[in-house]
């Protein structure tokens, strides 16, 4: 792929290798993958001596790709004591080890009904968290979900927090002091969100997960601040509390994986490191877009980036033209591309019908995989070519430009008092609210 900059190209080459030097992106896997991956009983085989397990991305060696980090989520475990062997709980640990896990811990599947709550239950997903992951969430009751009624027994933003405070409790009984767990924080307005984490940041965990999109369109409760500027404001209370005043800090934002956060997310990680002399910060970030997308019959292929957007560009699985085609998958910038074939996704029975095949699924999402995050390094890529600022007004919205700006002045300030005056200006929060402008994402 090439960019235009004044009458010139750069060329972008897509690669995983340099997925731990940014923001972090976390695939967030699904059971279906996790457990598919690892699993031999499959009519379907795949040509150019590829197998299932090259579609493992964590497990090393890959003819396809690897990389070193993924998220999971406790709440996608039926038995939490005995689960089936799966990517995550197969991956090397210990000397061997050179992958890490974040695990989530169930509180999207709480808020959508799909998880009960006991005191046993909460107890095994600790013990799995502890015993399978690296870094984990604490179990918190979503604010969000709120009004779908999916939550019986909450039904307040009080309930909410009582509720994930009573958790907390139970993780600090069971020592999750000793263990890296984030302390997930909440809040559809920036006072409940004051009010959530003067609740809970007295639990001394090893760092933060952010909860709620940062997108604008993610809620519009927020009355004249985005999530974005919101967030802000916390990063800021958190220096003048000294939640920096250690050797390392772990901040994950959930949910959130659009190219525009990506690039601000790598401003915001970058900028903390720049003015913390004795803190290590690090950030990540997930989304289940890669199997989402599969799910639905939808590759990611490649990214535009343009003055008015920078979005992901997806191709759509068109089953009639892709049935027993030999030709090779049309997305630019996975290897699987280039050694399967359309025909190895979509078949044609003796009946006529058009069905996707026994690996089809495990195929999609594992371009996914490697696209989204290739696609995230290329944009970070281009932004650090060193292009001048009216170079790169060419290449990527000046919106983003200008919020990024936003983000280290912000930060930048000599005391905290001035950081929020600077925060809450109008220019800033004009910058924060713009820095999505003219932009689709799947994220």
């Amino acid at each position: 792929m090439a960019v235009p900059v004044s009458g010139s190209e750069i060329a972008v080459k897509y690669g995983v290798s340099n997925h731990l030097k940014y923001a972090v992106y976390l695939p967030a896997v699904q059971p279906q993958y996790a457990r598919g991956v690892v699993q031999n009983n499959y009519t379907q085989s795949l040509p150019h001596g590829l197998t299932v397990s090259d579609l493992n991305y964590l497990k090393g060696g890959s003819k396809l790709f690897d990389i070193h980090a993924a998220l999971y989520s406790a709440g996608h475990i039926g038995n939490h004591r005995k689960s089936p062997p799966c990517m995550i709980s197969t991956r090397p640990r210990g000397r061997k080890q050179n992958t890490f896990v974040v695990g989530d811990s169930g509180g999207y599947q709480i808020a959508t009904g799909q998880l009960k709550m006991t005191p046993t239950k909460r107890e095994e997903i600790y013990d799995w968290l502890t015993r399978t992951c690296d870094v984990s969430m604490t179990l918190d009751v979503p604010v969000w979900a709120l009004g779908t009624d999916k939550m019986s027994g909450y039904d307040t933003f009080e309930d909410c927090l009582y509720g994930t405070i009573e958790h907390l409790d139970v993780f600090r009984a069971l020592g999750a002091e000793n263990h890296r767990f984030l302390n997930v924080l909440h809040g559809r307005s920036i006072e409940e969100a004051d009010t959530w984490y003067d609740a809970v940041k007295h639990f001394s965990f090893y760092g933060w997960a952010m909860g709620g999109n940062l997108r604008p369109e993610a809620n519009c409760s927020h009355g004249d601040q985005t999530p974005f500027s919101m967030m802000l404001w916390r990063i800021v209370t958190m220096l003048r509390d000294g939640m920096f005043d250690r050797d390392q800090v772990w901040i994950h934002f959930l949910g959130v994986g659009d190219l525009k956060t990506a690039l601000l997310l790598t401003t915001l990680k970058n900028t903390l490191n720049q003015m913390l002399s004795c803190c290590r910060v690090e950030i990540t970030y997930d989304t289940s877009s890669p199997s989402q997308l599969a799910r639905f019959l939808s590759g990611l292929s490649s990214f535009d980036a343009s003055k008015t957007k920078l979005c992901y560009k997806t191709i759509n699985v068109d089953k009639e033209l892709w049935a027993d085609n030999g030709l090779s998958l049309p997305f630019v910038s996975s290897t699987i591309s280039k050694y399967l074939a359309m025909g190895d996704v979509i078949k044609r029975t003796m009946r006529g019908e058009l069905i996707v095949r026994d690996l089809g699924y495990l195929i999609l999402e594992n371009n996914n995989v490697e696209a989204i995050i290739g696609v995230i390094d290329a944009a970070h890529k281009i932004l650090n070519s060193g292009l001048s600022r009216v170079q790169l007004d060419q290449v990527f919205p000046y919106h983003l430009l200008d919020a990024q700006d936003a983000i280290e002045k912000v930060l930048t300030q000599q005391t905290v008092k001035k950081a929020k005056e600077v925060l809450m200006s109008p220019v800033t929060q004009a910058h924060l609210s713009n820095a999505y402008n003219n932009v689709k994402c799947i994220g």
